[in-house]
């Protein structure tokens, strides 16, 4: 009966694969390799994937949890996800669909724009439009894209309803 096991040396500060069994009466043949090198990158993939688990919360945390609305959409505006949507919207129809979409051909060159020089300066960049809502009432908003580098760059957008901010000030 064949046996196959890891064991640590503490003397020799190293990891072993022992694998043992009996070809013949009276004969026991031993393997031991030396799998130190395996073993820490297993430990350093483990704790990676610890980091990267934990960046992950934390991410989702600031994006769900953001005072703002926060948006990850492609370079061309589509919907990729969404923190949350305002009154009369769904997330589920929001997502899949285009930034464009919502503004006026005036607010989609000045949104094209903004995305272009983020793009070409790696700087946030801001656009404010005046946004119909499903209820018939405009909204102001204070925009903000930043680019995600990566194989395929990404947009994350703040949205700002600044609304209120601007009834004040046209009062004043």
């Amino acid at each position: 009966q064949p046996i196959h096991f890891d064991d640590y040396s503490s003397i020799l500060k190293k990891h072993f694969d022992i694998k043992a069994f009996c070809p013949a009466k009276n004969q026991f043949v031993t393997i031991v390799s030396d799998i130190t090198w395996q073993k820490e990158a297993e430990k350093e993939l483990k704790g990676e994937k610890e980091r990267a688990e934990e960046k992950e919360k934390l991410f989702r945390a600031l994006f769900y949890n953001s005072p703002d609305i926060v948006a990850m959409t492609d370079t061309n505006g589509v919907f990729l996800d969404i923190s949350r949507v305002t009154e009369g919207y769904s997330k589920e129809k929001t997502i899949g669909a285009n930034v464009k979409d919502l503004l006026t051909p005036d607010q989609q060159k000045d949104f094209d724009e903004a995305v272009k020089r983020a793009l070409e300066t790696g700087l946030p960049q801001r656009y404010e439009p005046k946004i119909k809502n499903p209820a018939g009432i405009y909204e102001y908003w204070n925009n903000r894209i930043s680019v995600v580098k990566g194989e395929k760059d990404l947009l994350v957008i703040n949205f700002t309803n600044v609304t209120e901010q601007k009834k004040i000030e046209e009062e004043i």
